[in-house]
Formats: structure tokens, sequence, C-alpha cells
């Protein structure tokens, strides 16, 4: 894959979100485009879907994969494995990519592919379907979270320069995310700090957040700015370490979350 490896202890599956857009998606008889933008929900901060161009293949449009979708590429492969055929993914409900994707429009693209809706499989989000019928318990059971009807899906790209603001003020902008593959969550919000030096980069993780406020572009954590402050560096050259990690939730008084 062209996004970049963060370490091996994460099997590759941490990875930055800007260094996904740009990757080509590949079905089961052939490419299909390149993935554009990952299309997030606020409330569990899951990747809901993969915008894909499919420019070269039909035209100028762009259609939606679930990650529900997405399977395990080979050794050497340099694409997305997608478990679709390309008749199935160019028979699939048209998008207008222009406009936000309604209620309406998913319930369609369920229907079209005879999937599980996500809310209905909250807290299962981005598991495979082969994964799925292994938690019986919570597809049964109340695996839907009340907090979707309220969701608001946005490309990752929104979120990108998005004011970070602490209990008792601002700390910095959001440059980037991190993607877990494996679950399509985002685990982490990478940060450069308000310090006024050099650039400096913090992850927190997106159990901290609180809010977003997304007319001001605010995005509120429950956290002190003191605490960011002194919270360990993030070096993007050499990517997340189970050390790191460990030493991030230490830093913050909280259970370790992978």
């Amino acid at each position: 894959m062209k996004a970049a490896h963060n370490s091996d202890h994460c099997e590759n599956r941490l990875q930055m979100a800007q260094a996904l857009e740009g990757e080509r998606l590949r079905a089961a008889d052939g490419e299909i485009g390149t993935l554009q933008a990952l299309c997030l929900d606020d409330a569990r901060w899951a990747v809901r879907y993969l915008l894909v161009d499919c420019a070269g293949w039909l035209k100028d449009r762009k259609v939606l994969v679930s990650p529900l979708a997405v399977g395990e590429s080979g050794s050497g492969e340099s694409s997305l494995y997608i478990e679709l055929t390309r008749r199935q993914i160019e028979d699939s409900p048209p998008l207008d990519a222009e406009q936000p994707i309604s209620r309406a429009y998913e319930i369609r693209y369920y229907q079209y592919y005879d999937w599980p809706a996500y809310w209905e499989l909250d807290p299962l989000a981005g598991l495979p379907l082969s994964q799925i019928s292994t938690f019986p318990q919570l597809v049964n059971g109340d695996a839907a979270d009340s907090r979707h009807q309220d969701r608001h899906l946005f490309p990752d790209s929104d979120v990108r320069g998005c004011e970070v603001v602490a209990r008792d003020g601002s700390i910095g902008t959001i440059r980037d995310l991190v993607v877990d593959t494996r679950y399509w969550l985002v685990r982490y919000l990478k940060i450069e700090t308000a310090s006024g030096g050099p650039a400096r980069y913090v992850l927190l993780s997106q159990t901290w957040i609180k809010g977003v406020h997304w007319t001001e572009r605010r995005v509120f954590v429950d956290l002190a700015r003191a605490a960011v402050a002194r919270a360990p560096s993030f070096d993007p050259h050499r990517g997340i370490s189970h050390e790191y990690e460990a030493q991030l939730f230490k830093h913050y008084g909280n259970p370790v979350s992978f």
C-alpha cells in the first residue's frame, strides 16, 4: 500500500488518513478507482464509507464503498481489495457527491447490497461481514446506539484545521487523523500544539472528544491544557508503537485502549 505504515506491532493497521488518500481500490474483477476521502461520523468517529473516484472507468462518477466490503489484501498487494464485483459497484445507487449523504440514500444503499446498516450494528463498526456473526449478543441485542440519530457524516478533510479546545482553552489544531484500518475507526487526532515555537505534535484519543461545533470548526476534548502541554510528543516519522501508546495513556491516567 502507498499509505505510510506506522509500526510492525500494529500490523500496519494504524494509518494516517491523508496517507490513505489516493490508494487504488481493486474489486474482485479489476480496479475501480482511487480513494478520495474517508466519510466519518462524529458520534463514534467511525469510517462509514470510502469515497471512491471512479474516473477512467465510470467517467466522472464517484461511489461509496462500505468498510464491510474491504477484504484482506494479499502479500505485496499495492491496492485495497474490495469484496465486490465491478458490476455490483456500477449498479449501486447513484451518488451526488456534491450533496450531504442523506439517511434516505443510506437506506437505499444498504438495501441494494443486502447488508445490515451500521446504525443497526454499532458497536461493530468496521468489522467485515465474516466476523460480525461472532458477536451474536451484540447483533441481536442493544447494538444500535441512539447517538446515530444525531450523527453528522463528514469527509476526513473537514476536520483538518479545526481548533481543539480543552476544558480551559485552546490547545492546538487538528492536522490529521489516525485510522485503525482493521476496524475502520479513528483512534487518534494528530494535533499541532499552539506553542508558538517549532511545530510540535501530540496524539489525542478520540475517546476524549466531548463534542464538535462544526460552524465554528472547534473540537472539544475533556482534558486540561497543562496536561496536553506535558504530553509525550508524537514524531510522525517514527510512527506509533505500543510503547508510545502506553506512555500516552499513562500520562493522562487512562487505561490503554489498544
